[in-house]
C-alpha cells in the first residue's frame, strides 16, 4: 500500500487501524493521532492508547496544563534518570485520574491524563521540554513508571512512526510516495503488549 505524499495520514491511519493485529496491545502514537476518530478505532479494536497532546489540540492542551499547574491537583508520579556519554536526561511524569469525567464529553475513552518533563543537560547546558497525555489505559492496567516506559518506547523508536510489537511497520520514502510496508510503517502508533503493571507512587 502507498501513501501519496500530500495525502492527509490521519484518515488513511484511521482506515489501516482495522486491518492490524493490535487486539489487546497498547498503540502509542504521535500528536497528529490525538484525534477523537483515532481514538474511537483503537477502542473498536479492543486495544488501548497513549497519546501526546500538543498544539494541535489547543484546547485540550490548555485544559491539561492548567489542572497541572495547580497546587492543589491530585497525582501520582515517577521519574526516571538517564546518565550516559556526558549527558543527563530527567524524564519526570504526574498521572491523574481526576480529569476524566470533565474530558469525557469530548474525549469518552480517556482514563488518565499526564504531564511529561523532559529535561536533558549536556556540556552544563540544561533544555526542557514538558507534553501532556491522555491514555485509555486505567491505573490498573499502566502504572506512571508503565506510562513513562511506554512514551520512552515510542521516541526510540526513532524514524519508526508506527511498529508492530511482532512486524515492524514504518517509514520510507520512494519516489514522492511513503511507502506502508509489512516492515516498516509511517505513523507513530506503537502497540506494545499489555502489563507491566508497576506500583504507582501518589504524591499531593
Amino acid at each position: 500500500m502507498r501513501v501519496d505524499e500530500k495525502t492527509n495520514e490521519i484518515p488513511v491511519a484511521q482506515a489501516v487501524l482495522p486491518t492490524l493485529p493490535i487486539k489487546h496491545r497498547v498503540c502509542t502514537a504521535d500528536a497528529l493521532h490525538t484525534q477523537t476518530d483515532f481514538m474511537r478505532v483503537i477502542h473498536a479494536q479492543q486495544a488501548e492508547t497513549v497519546l501526546t497532546v500538543k498544539g494541535n489540540q489547543p484546547t485540550l492542551s490548555a485544559d491539561l496544563a492548567t489542572y497541572f499547574a495547580d497546587p492543589q491537583a491530585h497525582y501520582v508520579g515517577a521519574q526516571t534518570v538517564d546518565r550516559r556519554r556526558g549527558r543527563l536526561e530527567v524524564r519526570t511524569i504526574k498521572v491523574s485520574t481526576e480529569m476524566t469525567a470533565y474530558l469525557a464529553p469530548c474525549w469518552p475513552y480517556v482514563a488518565q491524563v499526564a504531564q511529561l518533563t523532559r529535561s536533558v543537560t549536556k556540556a552544563s547546558k540544561t533544555t526542557t521540554e514538558v507534553v501532556y497525555l491522555i491514555t485509555t489505559l486505567s491505573p490498573t492496567k499502566a502504572s506512571p513508571q508503565r506510562l513513562l516506559a511506554l512514551n520512552r518506547g515510542h521516541w526510540s523508536i526513532g524514524a519508526i512512526r508506527f511498529a508492530e510489537t511482532s512486524e515492524k511497520l514504518g517509514d520510507g520514502e520512494q519516489g514522492g510516495e511513503r511507502s506502508l510496508t509489512t516492515e516498516r510503517v509511517t505513523w507513530g502508533a506503537i502497540p506494545h503488549p499489555l502489563g507491566e503493571r508497576g506500583n504507582a507512587a501518589p504524591s499531593r
